[in-house]
């Protein structure tokens, strides 16, 4: 998620009056770089954007962006790009005012897609050769500064489980 505040009021207000109707992956790309030798120290990141893209008096509807990269500390190994199309329908005639739906959009966008999304990189890295990545526990609240997690990676021709430091 992105550092941006979200107004847990604000989606309050726009999450009491809607319900889930759908969520689709629309889009996944993802690339493995020419192959490396030797035990790699992998450095993965990712970044999650959810917007709304349409609103009407009937649903909202929102597209959450996911981007993952993986890297050793001479090159970029992999990344991959996932998108899902999620829909809601609005209850109720209330006005809707447009930075509640934004706020709404950023937060349960990523609430409702992010279970996907950690399925959809876990098995993408392990089929890439790489150790299973899992995205971490979602939350909306900043973290404390810590270390980035180092994964070490056997070589494409080793079958030795990959460990973690």
């Amino acid at each position: 998620m992105t550092n941006d505040a979200i107004d847990m009021a604000a989606v309050g207000r726009i999450s009491r009056r809607v319900e889930l109707r759908d969520i689709r992956l629309t889009e996944v790309h993802a690339t493995r770089h020419a192959a490396l030798g030797g035990p790699l120290r992998l450095k993965p990141s990712y970044e999650c954007n959810c917007v709304p893209v349409n609103v009407t008096d009937q649903g909202i509807e929102v597209v959450c962006s996911y981007t993952f990269k993986v890297r050793t500390s001479e090159a970029d190994v992999a990344e991959a790009k996932i998108v899902y199309w999620i829909g809601y329908r609005l209850i109720g005639d209330d006005p809707t005012d447009e930075a509640d739906i934004q706020h709404f959009a950023k937060a349960n966008g990523a609430y409702h897609s992010w279970p996907f999304a950690r399925e959809e990189i876990f098995s993408l890295t392990s089929r890439m050769g790489f150790p299973p990545y899992t995205l971490p526990v979602l939350s909306f609240l900043p973290r404390p500064q810590q270390k980035a997690p180092t994964v070490v990676s056997p070589t494409d021709s080793d079958t030795a489980p990959a460990k973690t430091e």
